[in-house]
């Protein structure tokens, strides 16, 4: 995906084609093909998104394409995908400034709520695979809408988590707390880098010296060399060892992903952050 920064579609269609041309020219193994031309995005993750496709001919209506958005899932409730639709139809509505995007989908919130509190909603909205699942609305709101609205407004600063839950009648507190937690800790872990890390200690064959290996280069200028060129002591080659020091490697290795494998897997989502032991996959 390139972005053109060319609100005219002619003019952005042709510096698709000069991409496509240049990538085919020099590269012989692949081949790139113009597929469509985007007039509004809502790029979340890798593999889900929300677009505004322009029609090929003049006179045709725009298409909207969704790829991997919970709404598109059959594990959500009528009621969480339809507000869910609704929002993207909002967000990718050309016509509308930033500004009146959040005070639509303010709206839609807030009238959701009020919707549900003067019992207008129909039931078949809350039902899941046919069936009802929950009897109190409140699980509804905070365990479908609230997910599928937030993770869909989470690119709009206006319209975080707290303020989602606040328009449909939630307790922020609850979800600032959380978020707050989850972003501190993602703070810490940004600034540490890779600190808290372990590094590679390699005994050096010929002195023995204990050599901790934590970055891939070692010194600077004309001194700079690889981590594994020598002993950072004697200067002994580590190559006339090769075996040996491949074997303390790769021990060490073998350890740190038994390790790493042995970890919880905490959820990306700010709001929930749950821990769990094993990688859920869906298909």
């Amino acid at each position: 995906m390139v972005n053109t920064g060319d609100l005219d579609q002619e003019r952005a269609k042709k510096i698709a084609a000069e991409i496509t041309k240049m990538v085919n020219q020099r590269y012989r193994q692949i081949e790139l093909e113009h597929e469509g031309t985007f007039r509004r995005m809502l790029l979340l993750k890798k593999k889900k998104y929300a677009a505004l496709i322009m029609p090929p001919r003049p006179g045709m209506a725009p298409k909207k394409e969704l790829k991997g958005l919970d709404i598109v899932r059959r594990d959500w409730s009528m009621l969480a995908k339809k507000i869910g639709s609704d929002v993207v139809d909002v967000m990718l509505d050309p016509s509308l400034s930033r500004e009146e995007l959040v005070e639509q989908i303010d709206k839609l919130l807030t009238t959701l709520r009020e919707d549900l509190d003067a019992g207008i909603v129909s039931v078949d909205m809350f039902s899941i695979f046919k069936f009802l699942t929950r009897q109190n609305f409140q699980y509804y709101l905070s365990q479908q809408v609230h997910p599928v609205v937030s993770r869909l407004t989470a690119p709009i600063e206006e319209l975080d988590a707290v303020r989602v839950a606040e328009l449909l009648g939630l307790d922020g507190a609850h979800y600032r707390s959380k978020a707050s937690s989850a972003a501190a800790d993602n703070d810490s872990a940004w600034q540490e880098t890779f600190d808290h890390c372990e590094g590679i200690k390699i005994t050096c064959p010929s002195c023995e010296h204990l050599n901790e290996i934590r970055e891939m280069f070692m010194g600077e200028g004309m001194d700079r060399r690889g981590a594994l060129d020598c002993c950072e002591k004697c200067e002994a080659p580590f190559y006339r060892a090769a075996a040996a020091v491949y074997n303390q490697f790769s021990r060490q290795l073998s350890s740190l992903v038994e390790k790493q494998q042995l970890a919880a897997y905490v959820c990306d989502d700010v709001v929930c952050a749950h821990e769990m032991r094993y990688v859920v996959v869906v298909s």
